[in-house]
């Protein structure tokens, strides 16, 4: 049974001056569109291994509405088992999405 969710990217909307400086200056379609960008971007270390995003702690996923876009579905990636697996889910037009 899977027991987790790899985010894999995210479109920033607040903080992206602290965000850019954590990244060395990088545009904003490159801050986060990847999961070590993401942390490095957010400052998300390895004491948060585990930390449960919907609970309401200071690391948290907040849903801010319905998704404004078409979701596309593709094989997975990066990986030896089960690669055909339709698991990854992306906006469309999302600049930082991972292709």
């Amino acid at each position: 049974m899977p027991g987790c969710v790899l985010i894999c990217a995210v479109a920033p909307v607040a903080s992206i001056e602290i965000m850019r400086r954590r990244r060395r200056g990088q545009p904003a379609a490159q801050l986060t569109n990847g999961p070590a960008k993401l942390c490095q971007a957010m400052a998300i270390d390895r004491g948060r291994y585990g930390v449960d995003l919907g609970a309401g702690g200071p690391l948290r996923v907040v849903i801010a509405g319905r998704c404004r876009g078409a979701v596309a579905t593709s094989a997975r990636v990066g990986i030896s088992q089960a690669r055909d697996w339709p698991l990854r889910h992306m906006l469309v037009g999302e600049p930082n999405a991972r292709r």
